[in-house]
């Protein structure tokens, strides 16, 4: 679908309304050959009020909107007038794709990745019914979806107002894994391809953990938390999780860590040994991820492990003495029924978890996923009804939404929430997410976080792939200059 704008050149605002309803389209501002269908949006002024008018052209059809402010209504400041015009440029794009996918978004003009960031600013000059009506009415953001918003704010200002200025989270990137599940799009190797890599790769990421260690301490930054994730960090035999888990306890003062997670990930890398090392090694939190407990789409999704397996993985976390142990599920995994994703979600509640994070299924291009995308946007409400059953039992048990994010192409433009049990919040999940406090990364795919004033972040990327990160680790060295020169203004 290309897009054509008149009078105005806010073009991005409509794409990210239109990737949101037509997701699996090809949408942009360059024809796609063949492709008859199109979205124009036009801007107009009469008698002192700005419209907005949108026609779509889809599937031989034609549907028309058009959204509305008086002109004397518009802030006067050039951000706040900009942010405005753009809301009016979605809403209209939104109200004609509604027509057009017959389809409603729950989420409404929202197409960011934090929504929870804007529940936060509402709530500083409005009570929570004044912030409820604002999402619903200004944004078209369902009720449901509004609720829940504001009780991550809620959950989150807390965790926030704690956060100083010298406070920092390390990102400890390995990024291999056993299988590749179909879902999967991250940047991972499979171990038996990929074997050859591990001990260089841990060797030099233990050395790049060394020279971060040394930055933190003589910049007197105060390390707030650490996370191990990838990829399947528990890939790695137990000598090379050792060594890694050994350098950051002789690396870190992982005693004064407010948090230290190790994502386990899959049940059919977990052993007793891993468990108990990271344990004793000061791993404070750790993430055993079923996805589903439904056996036969477990092996559709090319993971090697059962609902038996991941019960006794579980039940090993929990002998090795961790206090915190998440679980991750997947609502939309192609072929699984309602029904089977609530017991997914009752057969969690039975091991009480002290996390639960329920995903939307998300199909990006780097994943082997395959399925019929055009049959798939037909049940948004049937995933948004698997959302609302996690939200309803995890509520009933006593866990509270904490963080919330949205990805792209994710079916029907939901969200990932993180459910917690009080007290138990996953604090780097809250810092990475809303952006509060500088991230380091470390390793192949890492990407660290540097906080410049008003909102704007400073991305440091590391190489992507291991065997890049291998071959010039001397971009790891160029990267912690950039770093350090940074952090030294804070």
């Amino acid at each position: 679908m290309q897009i054509k704008t008149a009078g105005h050149d806010e073009s991005y605002s409509v794409y990210t309304v239109l990737k949101s309803f037509f997701w699996f389209e090809t949408v942009s501002e360059k024809p796609a050959c063949g492709d008859p269908d199109e979205c124009v949006s036009t801007k107009r002024q009469e008698n002192g009020i700005l419209y907005i008018d949108t026609e779509i052209s889809y599937k031989g059809s034609t549907y028309r909107a058009s959204s509305e402010r008086r002109e004397d209504d518009m802030p006067a400041d050039t951000l706040s007038y900009k942010r405005a015009f753009k809301d009016l440029v979605k809403k209209s794009a939104y109200e004609a794709s509604k027509s057009a996918a017959g389809a409603d978004l729950k989420w409404g003009i929202l197409t960011g990745i934090r929504p929870a960031k804007l529940a936060r600013d509402l709530r500083k000059s409005n009570d929570y019914d004044g912030a409820l009506k604002t999402l619903m009415d200004d944004y078209y953001v369902s009720r449901e979806k509004s609720e829940l918003i504001l009780k991550v704010s809620d959950v989150q200002s807390a965790i926030i107002d704690g956060v100083g200025c010298k406070d920092i989270s390390l990102y400890i990137s390995i990024p291999f894994c056993v299988s590749r599940c179909s879902y999967c799009s991250f940047v991972s190797h499979s171990i038996e391809k990929a074997g050859n890599l591990v001990h260089p790769y841990v060797s030099l990421l233990i050395r790049e953990l060394l020279e971060l260690s040394s930055l933190i301490s003589s910049l007197s930054l105060n390390l707030r938390s650490i996370y191990i994730g990838g990829g399947t960090p528990t890939s790695l035999d137990e000598n090379e999780l050792l060594r890694l888990l050994s350098c950051v306890y002789d690396s870190f003062d992982v005693s004064k860590l407010s948090e230290y997670t190790l994502e386990a990930g899959r049940a059919d890398t977990i052993t007793k040994k891993k468990l108990s090392d990271a344990k004793a090694l000061g791993v404070t939190r750790v993430s055993v991820n079923p996805q589903t407990t439904n056996d036969e789409i477990l092996k559709k999704l090319g993971r090697r492990h059962t609902r038996e397996d991941f019960f006794g993985a579980f039940y090993l976390a929990r002998e090795a003495g961790f206090k915190c142990i998440n679980t991750d599920v997947i609502a939309g995994l192609p072929g699984e029924s309602q029904e089977s994703f609530m017991r997914t979600v009752d057969d969690i509640l039975t091991l009480e978890p002290e996390n639960v994070t329920v995903h939307t299924l998300s199909v990006k291009r780097g994943s082997n996923l395959n399925y019929d995308r055009v049959d798939m946007t037909r049940e948004f409400e049937r995933v948004n009804g698997m959302l609302s059953y996690a939200s309803e039992r995890l509520s009933e048990n006593g866990y509270l939404p904490y963080y919330l994010y949205r990805q792209k192409s994710t079916l029907g433009n939901l969200e990932n929430t993180g459910y917690s049990k009080p007290g138990f919040e996953s604090l780097y999940n809250v810092y990475m997410m809303e952006e509060v406090m500088p991230v380091l990364g470390a390793g192949a795919g890492a990407v660290s976080k540097l906080l410049c004033g008003g909102g704007r972040i400073e991305r440091v990327f590391n190489y992507k792939y291991p065997y890049e990160y291998i071959d010039d680790f001397s971009k790891v060295k160029r990267n912690h200059e950039k770093l350090e020169a940074f952090l030294n203004k804070k």
